[in-house]
């Protein structure tokens, strides 16, 4: 069993943090899965709640020639690529990286707030802390990938 909570950015981009039964993380570790993640987007609700995640920084670096090349794009890594209309000279390219990084602090945090319908609540808003090992997930709502 877990906790999970659905942060959503600007665009099509949402971010699942898990917070596992600290009893029951090796089972959550295994039964993960994209359909996981579709059903979490679907039976989301929005509501206000008390959030305390630690500040992290995560980055990586991807080399991007083998994944492009399984789709079908080599020639532009061939003596034969045409990339004049880029740079006007004769070039090919050695290899393609991509960087992404992923940092969470309090203007991440305090930017994220999901708002209730128009009710008033009676009683203080749940409360959420992230302070054993969890698990976050950055979802693509528009092609569903992760």
């Amino acid at each position: 069993s877990c906790t999970v909570l659905q942060i959503d950015y600007n665009g099509t981009a949402t971010t699942f943090f898990v917070l596992p039964d600290p009893k029951k993380e090796r089972e959550l570790d295994t039964s993960l899965s994209v359909e996981i993640l579709k059903k979490w987007a679907n039976n989301v609700h929005s509501d206000r709640a008390m959030v305390s995640i630690p500040k992290f920084s995560i980055s990586a670096t991807y080399n991007l020639k083998e994944p492009l090349s399984q789709l079908g794009i080599t020639e532009i890594f061939t003596d034969h690529a045409d990339l004049t209309g880029v740079t006007g000279q004769l070039l090919k390219l050695s290899k393609v990286t991509h960087k992404a990084v992923l940092t969470v602090d309090e203007t991440g945090a305090e930017a994220a707030g999901a708002t209730a319908g128009e009710a008033i609540r009676t009683s203080l808003p749940p409360n959420y802390t992230f302070n054993h090992p969890f698990l976050f997930f950055i979802f693509d709502t528009k092609v569903n990938a992760t």
